[in-house]
């Protein structure tokens, strides 16, 4: 908010095109002064760019159709995703790994997430998981993990540089957010052929539906903690899902997504070239 705010009036003031980056959807603009003034500079934009159908919809009613574009992150393949990373050798093969990865904050449903963890930590005497990322609920999230006694097989590992080769060894990636703009780690996971069991929430379904990914009520640890339990005990039809996932993600490629944003870029130069003369 305070880039599109500050940076946005400077562009303004000067008089230089300006471009907004939409990277969320509604649900992450609660009413506010900030929310409010970053509208309002927005609409004065040459164009907003989203990076999914939901950031093209918050901004449908205030902008011109002609003046939003959707552009989805680009998924680069990891240089060499079939390797072990250094943390995981000492477990391989000590059990099937499940992992998380994101920001421990409202959005990603922390306290829910962690919850089906534990009940597929319960039932399954051998899975390991790890969650990756930093952030205000990983405190909590570690506390209840100890409170169950299982913060040997659930472990909130923080940030990882090898996080591509955690995702071509993992049997599911989990990601149940109450809501998401492009999702960027699922997207990766979905790149390195690791089945994904997703909340069922628009953000999810503009990219994937059943036959390419588990979708799962997002309140609901039990049905949470069934899916992934469903992936551990029937790895083909995990697979096969996988796979569908995959060609899905492998088309946000760089030269398509670079290409996009350097005709938008052109666009907006034109445009303002064309208003100062």
């Amino acid at each position: 908010l305070q880039m599109d705010i500050l940076g946005g009036a400077a562009a303004l003031l000067n008089r230089v095109p300006l471009i907004v980056s939409e990277r969320s959807s509604v649900a992450a603009y609660p009413f506010s002064w900030k929310t409010r003034l970053r509208m309002l500079l927005g609409r004065r934009a040459a164009c907003i760019v989203a990076n999914s159908h939901g950031g093209v919809d918050y901004w449908r009613p205030h902008m011109p159709t002609n003046r939003l574009h959707l552009v989805r992150n680009c998924v680069l393949p990891a240089e060499d995703p079939s390797g072990l990373p250094d943390d995981a050798i000492a477990l391989h093969p000590a059990g099937p790994v499940v992992l998380f990865a994101g920001r421990f904050s409202y959005e990603k449903n922390i306290p829910v997430l962690v919850e089906s963890l534990i009940l597929v930590a319960q039932r399954h005497p051998t899975v390991i998981i790890r969650l990756f990322g930093e952030g205000p609920e990983r405190e909590s999230a570690s506390r209840r993990i100890a409170a169950a006694g299982l913060e040997q097989r659930i472990v909130v590992a923080g940030y990882s540089s090898q996080l591509a080769g955690w995702m071509a060894h993992a049997v599911a990636c989990v990601s149940v957010s109450h809501f998401e703009g492009h999702p960027n780690v699922v997207m990766e996971a979905a790149a390195a052929g690791c089945p994904l069991v997703l909340s069922d929430i628009a953000a999810h379904r503009e990219l994937f539906d059943e036959t390419s990914a588990s979708l799962v009520p997002v309140n609901s640890p039990p049905r949470i903690a069934e899916a992934v339990l469903e992936v551990l005990q029937n790895p083909a039809s995990a697979h096969e899902r996988a796979t569908r996932a995959q060609v899905i993600a492998m088309q946000c490629d760089l030269t398509s997504t670079a290409a996009a944003y350097r005709l938008i870029y052109e666009k907006a130069l034109a445009a303002g070239l064309t208003n100062h003369t």
